[in-house]
């Protein structure tokens, strides 16, 4: 019964959304992230050699992702997948990672913009048991053919290894393929 609901929800909202906005349909993405510390940025750097030698070598990280979606509403997609992350060295994460996009602006624009928030955990063994993140941030998708395009997004990331948590603020940039080739 729950399955014939959710089927009759996703066709309805299919209808709809043919006739009110943009949809890019069934979707894949890969992209390349960079981010810095945030309070490396924002704190001066430590005076004393002592601080100097023991402050964290973790100012920025670096990373992939990779992500399956699907945009069931033309305000709303919903997508999986995994990304990788480099924070210190021995720190090399994989994470599983969802993401969702809420879309904003007007429907007759060519570009779309949007708000995301993602979250993941740690699926392999590294020098920490337990990691996980945390982000939002804004987002653009400019078609650059009638399945192609690329995207970029501007974030904040809480990632926390073991008991420590950093706030990273990073870019990302990738490319979109999407089922939907009137977009």
């Amino acid at each position: 019964m729950k399955r014939i609901f959710f089927v009759l929800v996703c066709f309805s909202s299919s209808l709809i959304n043919a006739q009110t906005g943009k949809k890019i349909g069934f979707y894949s993405t890969l992209d390349a992230n960079l981010a810095t510390d945030l309070v490396g940025i924002i704190q001066p750097e430590p005076k004393t050699p002592y601080k100097t030698e023991n402050a964290e070598a973790g100012k920025f990280t670096y990373g992939a992702s990779a992500l399956v979606g699907y945009q069931p509403l033309s305000w709303f997609s919903v997508a999986g997948g995994l990304r990788y992350s480099y924070v210190l060295p021995n720190f090399h994460f994989i994470y599983y990672k969802l993401q969702t996009n809420f879309y904003v602006g007007s429907k007759f624009e060519e570009d779309l913009t949007y708000i995301f928030a993602n979250f993941g955990e740690i699926i392999n063994r590294t020098a920490v048991e337990s990691a996980g993140f945390f982000g939002f941030g804004v987002g653009k998708i400019e078609p650059l053919g009638s399945r192609f395009g690329h995207h970029f997004q501007l974030g904040l990331d809480l990632q926390s290894a073991g008991e420590d948590a950093v706030v990273f603020v990073g870019f990302s940039y990738g490319i979109i393929l999407f089922s939907n080739k009137k977009f």
